[in-house]
């Protein structure tokens, strides 16, 4: 099996793609710099505006755009057309889009935790166990769950 981690060291972009009833899209697995990339793009969308301020719902849905403005590396000649996927009028493939995203993510950390030297063994404290279950679960999850 190939080493997942190892790649990601090496700078390769792993890849997947969506299928959809659009078109296929294809989406790369974010990397911390992506994260980043997110953040600011989010924080560019309310510019001047504390962002504890905002209704938790819309931050999710405009958390979803950032993640799928970065994550998306090819897709249908449509969707290149737009400057953001929230022009996109259609919000079930929005959706779609961002759900493979999810499961594209946890497929590949869970192969990086399995290709490690200790896997199997969980050697955390259940403070350390519980702090990572409260990082893995975060504001990005929960959009998921609308």
């Amino acid at each position: 099996m190939q080493d997942i981690f190892e790649d990601l060291l090496n700078k390769k972009d792993i890849k997947e793609v969506i299928e959809t009833s659009r078109g296929n899209f294809t989406i790369k697995f974010p990397l911390g710099k992506d994260y980043r990339t997110i953040q600011l793009l989010l924080l560019n969308r309310f510019p001047g505006v504390n962002l504890n301020h905002i209704q938790e719902a819309v931050l999710h849905e405009y958390q979803i755009y950032a993640v799928l403005d970065t994550v998306v590396v090819d897709s249908p000649k449509f969707w290149k057309k737009l400057e953001s996927a929230e022009e996109c009028p259609d919000s079930d493939l929005v959706m779609e889009l961002y759900r493979g995203y999810l499961r594209f993510r946890k497929e590949i950390q869970d192969r990086i935790q399995s290709s490690s030297p200790g896997a199997g063994k969980d050697n955390r404290t259940d403070e350390s166990a519980d702090k990572k279950e409260t990082m893995d679960n975060g504001a990005l999850q929960k959009a998921s769950d609308k």
